[in-house]
């Protein structure tokens, strides 16, 4: 299953147009169809299942647009490798704002087997709408929020405890050496794969400290995901360290290790005044 994650696109499916989160239909999407039959029978769909991304590069699957929030959507999609190999992709499709910027930025910078690998970008403008960033990044299985889910029933071996956590660690370790803060580690930002690797993603948010300083400070209080806050990312012109991501991780593995439950209880309206006062 492919993770998704965030605002919809706009699409044109079947000859009807979707229109989702203010985008229009652009003519970009429309006149970018893949009309090569041998491709489309390699990849098993049809041309109006898709569109090309990266002067034919990549593949973008638009069946089944989902609108999951007003940021960002993911979708499968198919790298065109040579003439008789594709390989599978997730692409992510983000209105260009600074955050997405920001993402994009951190990305590439990273190289770490516990980090989403980044592959590509594209940029798409349509007129009168805000362009938007096409990222290509390695397909994962689900995020840790499903992986948790779908083994409810189940009792976590020690041992696989053990394993996950250390690549988290180790991901989480390798973010901080390069002087970079998270500030957004939950379940939903971590992906799996099919050989149950553990990577970080979503860097929407991240902040890079400038040496020598061991911080950053945060205009507004409480950016970040509710329940995985820590602290003092409540307070404004709070100086943030890195103890905030340790923080979320913590939250993370006590999930792991209780079956998905909250440490901080199971009411989410709850979550922000037992973690400020306990």
């Amino acid at each position: 299953m492919a993770v998704i994650s965030g605002m919809a696109i706009a699409a044109m499916v079947g000859g009807s147009a979707l229109a989702l989160s203010g985008l229009t239909v652009g003519s970009v999407l429309v006149t970018k169809k893949v009309k090569d039959k041998r491709l489309l029978k390699l990849v098993g769909m049809d041309e109006k299942d898709c569109r090309w991304i990266k002067e034919k590069k990549y593949m973008m699957d638009i069946r089944d647009v989902s609108e999951l929030n007003n940021r960002a959507t993911v979708r499968r999609g198919k790298e065109i490798v040579s003439a008789e190999e594709v390989k599978d992709i997730a692409i992510k499709v983000i209105k260009k704002t600074k955050q997405a910027e920001t993402e994009l930025g951190v990305l590439k910078g990273l190289k770490h087997e516990n980090i989403v690998k980044y592959i590509d970008f594209d940029e798409i403008a349509t007129n009168g709408v805000t362009p938007c960033l096409y990222i290509v990044m390695e397909l994962c299985d689900c995020n840790l929020t499903t992986f948790m889910e779908d083994r409810k029933d189940e009792v976590l071996a020690f041992k696989d405890f053990k394993s996950i956590g250390y690549q988290l660690l180790s991901g989480l370790n390798y973010i901080h050496e390069q002087s970079l803060i998270h500030r957004d580690i939950k379940p939903d930002n971590i992906l799996v794969n099919n050989n149950e690797t553990f990577k970080y993603s979503d860097f929407g948010i991240t902040k890079r400290m400038i040496p020598p300083k061991s911080y950053v400070t945060q205009t507004r209080a409480g950016v970040g995901s509710e329940g995985y806050l820590a602290p003092e990312s409540y307070a404004t012109n709070a100086k943030l360290t890195q103890a905030v991501d340790v923080f979320s991780l913590a939250i993370v593995l006590a999930q792991l290790a209780s079956d998905g439950k909250h440490p901080y209880g199971t009411d989410e309206w709850n979550w922000r005044d037992n973690i400020r006062h306990n």
